[in-house]
């Protein structure tokens, strides 16, 4: 693939996908998360894309399977703690807004839209996964490794990356952003030690699952 093409990608991706969810000032709508909804189809089809341009770009070694799945539950236990930690602090402080989907009409999870919540959640973790934690790393540090930049700024990268993640959080309040920038360290962190997608979205999507799972016994 061409550095050029390569570059012209990178930054439509970023004005694209990165760009919007950081300018976002109100919450979304969560009840759109138990319906069919087009956005996760084009989630979807984005997500295979990322993947799949990575692929060209980067040759890794993945990991044993079992290895992968051991660093998958660790890093689902690690951000069930991050979350604790959040919604302690919340009980001290009466600050954080929900870092999660929550929906007031427990009603609604039946039939079909129960099936639609869970697909939608997967797609969701998978987008954001293959986006903030795959292609928009891997493919900053591949470029600037096509530069005359003598040092190396993987650590900058990294840090810029998460914090971007974290930032597009910021609609839901301090404590959210910072839950945000754990959850995106840990989850960077899985792929990084796997070289594989799949761990870290599992235990996203496991994640995003429970919360939902603990609001409708609230």
């Amino acid at each position: 693939m061409k550095i050029k093409y390569l570059l012209i990608e990178f930054l439509l991706i970023f004005v694209v996908l990165v760009v919007p969810p950081l300018l976002i000032t109100k919450p979304q709508e969560t009840s759109q998360v138990l319906v069919f909804s087009w956005v996760t189809v084009e989630q979807l089809v984005i997500a295979i894309f990322l993947t799949v341009q990575v692929k060209k770009i980067i040759k890794t070694e993945k990991k044993d399977f079992i290895f992968c799945i051991s660093k998958a539950t660790i890093t689902f236990g690690a951000l069930m703690t991050v979350y604790a930690l959040m919604e302690l602090t919340d009980v001290l402080t009466k600050t954080l807004s929900k870092d999660s989907p929550v929906l007031a009409d427990n009603a609604n999870w039946t039939g079909f839209r129960l099936i639609f919540s869970i697909i939608n959640l997967a797609v969701s973790a998978l987008y954001e996964e293959s986006l903030y934690r795959v292609y928009l790393p891997e493919t900053a540090l591949f470029l600037i490794s096509k530069t005359n930049i003598k040092k190396n700024p993987q650590l900058l990268v990294e840090i810029l990356c998460v914090a971007i993640f974290a930032l597009s959080h910021r609609y839901l309040g301090f404590l959210a952003v910072l839950n945000a920038a754990m959850g995106g360290l840990l989850l960077r962190l899985c792929y990084r030690s796997c070289n594989n997608l799949i761990p870290g979205w599992t235990a996203h999507f496991t994640y995003n699952l429970t919360l939902i799972l603990f609001s409708l016994l609230i």
